[in-house]
């Protein structure tokens, strides 16, 4: 298991995003051939590399790109909010469904009938998504 409790060496950091950042704006901006699709697939691909070079090892990309996302947050982007549908049709495939139940009594309008997406409206991450400690309160209660 990597270790996420290291400090992160930013200054390496910070050098290898600001170069990248300027292709990735010139991709952006039509330069070299590209555009917008080119320029957020450097940008993950960035985001995977530096978590990577971080916590070294094969089989958790998924994981440290998470991980790297969440410790290097800019609070208006949410990183560190949780999924509220997926963490539905999580808790439904493990069969939590008391989790299910008090999550749809405290969403009733977003997400009526049964996970995975049965009846469910149209909804945004600033409607439904919340922290780790307010999903807790809703499970919990």
């Amino acid at each position: 298991m990597p270790n996420y409790n290291r400090p992160l060496d930013l200054d390496w950091m910070k050098e290898f995003v600001d170069r990248t950042l300027d292709i990735a704006k010139n991709l952006y901006n039509n330069q070299c051939g590209g555009d917008y699709p080119e320029a957020i697939i450097l940008l993950a691909n960035v985001i995977s590399a530096i978590s990577a070079k971080l916590w070294p090892g094969t089989g958790k990309d998924k994981k440290r790109f998470v991980e790297l996302c969440v410790r290097c947050e800019q609070p208006e982007l949410g990183t560190k909010k949780i999924s509220i549908p997926l963490l539905i049709e999580d808790l439904y495939e493990k069969g939590n469904h008391s989790g299910v139940a008090a999550i749809q009594k405290k969403f009733p309008k977003e997400f009526m009938g049964s996970p995975p997406n049965s009846g469910w409206d149209v909804i945004t991450a600033k409607e439904v998504d919340s922290f780790e400690n307010e999903v807790q309160k809703i499970c919990s209660s």
